[in-house]
């Protein structure tokens, strides 16, 4: 478990004024095949600070959005795929990032049930004189993200694929996991 303590302040919030920190509400989409081979969907994200690099599907809940609705959301509008959720399989901790300004966030990752390999996946288009926010998508298995994504999305990739087999949620501070994977 993290070592780090919590900053000094006050022992309440103001439940009207609470700090900030973004929701990420992102999908865990295995593919389904009768080979058995095991595949996730991740797209590959147009916008710095990620060109190139491969993610899950996702986005961020609007405000009083519920998070497993907003990855739905974002699901159908990057990829075109309608999902059905069916467990929460991890949530990630990310720190505020000093360099961007972007908020501290908890990112929920859902699974879902499985998607047929011949679906068709539609990345959004990109608005007139715009380039496209996703360029492509892959279905991938474990040991295929090394090449593919940034540190911590590969790390998160990696304890929600162990999480999924082994029946678990993985618990993560920016992509590290926080608690061992215990098997069910």
């Amino acid at each position: 478990m993290s070592q780090k303590q919590a900053p000094d302040g006050p022992k309440t919030i103001d439940l009207k004024n609470p700090p900030a920190c973004r929701i990420g509400c992102l999908t865990w989409v295995p593919q389904a095949n009768d080979a058995g081979a095991k595949k996730v969907l991740v797209v590959q994200a147009n916008y710095a600070p990620r060109i190139g690099w491969y993610q899950l599907p996702g986005g961020h809940a609007w405000d009083r959005e519920q998070d497993w609705l907003a990855m739905g959301r974002h699901v159908r509008r990057e990829t075109g795929l309608v999902v059905t959720p069916t467990r929460l399989l991890g949530k990630d901790w990310v720190p505020y990032n000093a360099e961007t300004g972007a908020a501290m966030g908890q990112n929920h990752i859902y699974l879902c049930e499985p998607v047929s390999a011949d679906a068709q996946i539609v990345l959004p288009a990109a608005e007139p004189g715009e380039a496209p926010e996703l360029t492509k998508h892959l279905w991938i298995g474990y040991d295929e993200p090394d090449d593919l994504m940034q540190t911590h999305q590969r790390l998160r990739f990696k304890a929600l694929w162990e999480a999924w087999e082994g029946g678990t949620t993985a618990v993560m501070e920016h992509g590290k996991p926080i608690f061992p994977v215990q098997r069910s």
